[in-house]
This record gives structure tokens, sequence and C-alpha cells, in this order.
């Protein structure tokens, strides 16, 4: 091989294998679809960021690649046509609904056929899914960008966590955001129903809030004082609970006492008041007793007066009732008893 043949050798084999290689690259990179596909379009309101080449999935799963994407304008309305194909061993539904979605946060996207609950037939080659079953992605530079003070606020670390979040709740969890909007337009109708009640509520706040403010030095003596309070209360503990235990003692005790005395007790009240009934019809008869008695007593004294055969002499005349006496002669009496 001559000196000349030797380097255009060389030079055919590295470009063999740079074809090769970006054979490699191209495949790679264009993910084709394997096996037979079926071709379908979708029809947006708006598609930024999908591209030619973007994954279509079903169920989370690449079953199919986006062929093209092109603008229609149908009188006043500017519509997105998505043409994608799809392997043919996949059953479609025929009214499956179309998502862009994000793929990742360098702002890749992807079409994602979303299967109903219930299944209606197929998708036939060449079906078009209408707009009133697709939906555009988010435009996730306008959202993130709100939240600009908060990012500037945290760590990068965090940046990326929550703007992960959000593209996953924006993107992936439209059920649970659809959910959340219906409770918060549900708070919202509520508040919007008790707008008087909750005015009055707050007017009244205001009002005790006042009060509270012009009473602020005895508020603040009370506290004070309750304070001092409980403080002797935990000094004096020990006493307390003596005298609790003491107390409930004597409670035991007097319910004793008046559970064994409830029967004498009863007897006596009975006895009182059948001697009160008889007393009270002979009330006058028993005062003209009493006025009586002591011109007895003195008769009687006369009698021993004057005659030796009856040596009687009268005192006194005492009644006793407990610890309580009367005499009911008073300060009569004769010289014998001096």
């Amino acid at each position: 091989m001559s000196s000349l043949q030797r380097p255009l050798v060389a030079l055919a084999g590295f470009a063999a294998a740079g074809v090769v290689s970006a054979v490699v690259v191209t495949n790679t990179l264009s993910v084709p679809v394997t096996g037979d596909t079926t071709s379908h379009t979708a029809e947006f309101t708006g598609v930024e960021g999908l591209r030619r080449g973007n994954d279509v999935t079903l169920a989370g799963v690449r079953i199919g690649k986006v062929d093209d994407v092109r603008y229609t304008t149908d009188s006043a309305r500017t519509t997105a046509v998505v043409a994608f194909e799809v392997q043919s061993s996949v059953p479609v539904p025929g009214n499956v609904t179309a998502a862009i979605r994000y793929g990742d946060m360098l702002g890749a996207r992807y079409l994602a056929l979303v299967a109903p609950d219930e299944p209606d037939g197929l998708l036939e080659q060449g079906e078009e899914i209408p707009v009133d079953r697709t939906q555009p992605p988010v435009d996730l530079t306008a959202l993130v960008n709100g939240f600009e003070p908060l990012f500037d606020a945290i760590e990068p670390a965090q940046v990326n966590a929550l703007a992960r979040s959000i593209t996953d709740a924006f993107q992936g969890e439209a059920g649970t955001l659809d959910s959340l909007l219906r409770h918060v337009a549900t708070v919202t109708k509520g508040l919007s129903d008790n707008e008087q009640v909750l005015a009055d509520l707050i007017a009244d706040l205001d009002s005790v809030l006042h009060t509270m403010n012009a009473r602020g030095v005895d508020i603040t003596r009370l506290i004070t004082g309750l304070t001092e309070m409980s403080q002797v209360v935990a000094d004096r503990n020990a006493e307390v609970i003596t005298v609790l235990d003491d107390g409930s003692g004597a409670v035991d005790a007097l319910a004793e006492l008046m559970t064994n005395a409830s029967e004498p007790l009863g007897s006596t009240v009975a006895n009182l008041t059948a001697t009160t009934d008889s007393w009270i019809p002979n009330t006058e008869k028993f005062d003209r007793t009493m006025s009586l008695l002591p011109e007895l007593a003195q008769s009687i004294n006369h009698l021993g007066d004057y005659g030796s055969w009856l040596n009687l002499y009268t005192c006194n005349f005492t009644l006793k009732a407990g610890d309580a006496e009367t005499n009911i002669f008073g300060g009569t009496h004769t010289e014998i008893c001096k």
C-alpha cells in the first residue's frame, strides 16, 4: 500500500465512524416508535413549548411521538393542531382526552392521553380529538414569576423543590386542584352569606376591645391578684389538702349522723305535731289555768298561816323543760320561805 492510500483509508474509516455515530445519536434523540403506528390529531387553544418529536403517553407510558404542530384560523378563533402517531398495538379509547404537560423543569413538554373512567369505542386512524377534550399547557413562566419575592427569600434547593411541587400540582393533580377550588368557592359563598353576622361580630369585638383597653389597669390588678392568690395557695398546698381531707371526713360523719338520726328525729317531729295539735284547741283553758295557779298558791299559804292543823308551805312551783325552767308562782312566797 502506497503512502497516499494509507491516509485515504484512515479518512474513510473516520468518516464511516462519524456517520454511524450520527445515526446512533439521531435515533437516540428522536426515540422512534417501534412497530406499526396509527396517526391522529388533536386541537388545542395553545401548545406553547410543544415540539416535533416530543413524547405521547397513555397512563404514563410512552406509546408514540408528536409528528407535527401547526396553527389554523377559523373565523375569529386561532387554534393549534397537533399531529401525532401511536403504536397500533395500544388501544386508545374513542372518548380519550389530551393534555400538554411539563416533562421537566427545563421546559420540555409531552402530549398526555388520558383515558376516561368509562371508555367508549376506539380512536380510529386519522380521527381528531376536538378542542373541548383537550387541555393547553400552564404558562409556567408566568406562574413561577409570581413567586419571585418568595424565591428571593429562600435557599436555591428550596426554590427547586417548590417549583417542582408547583409543576406537579398544576400538571398532574387537576382533580385535586378542582376539588380545592370548589371548597374555596363554598367557603367564600358561606362568608358572603354571613357577611352581616361577621360585620356585627367584628363590631362587637371592637367594642369589647375598647372596654378592655379602658379597664386596662383594673384587668392588670385582677390578673396580679389572681397570680398572688395562686402563689399563696401553691405555698399552702399541704394545708389545703389537709383541710379538704378533714372536710371530707366531717361531711361523712354528718351524713352518717343524719342517716342514723332520721328515724328518731321523725318520731320526735311526729310527737311534737301530735302534742301541738292537742294543745292548740285548749289554749284558752291553759291560759286560764296558768293565771289561776298564783291565786291557788296564795290561798294555800294563807290557809297555813291561820290554821296550825296544816303545816304546808308552798314556796315555789317550778316547771322544767330540758335546761329551761320557770316559777309558776313568780315571786309570791310566805315569810317562812324567806
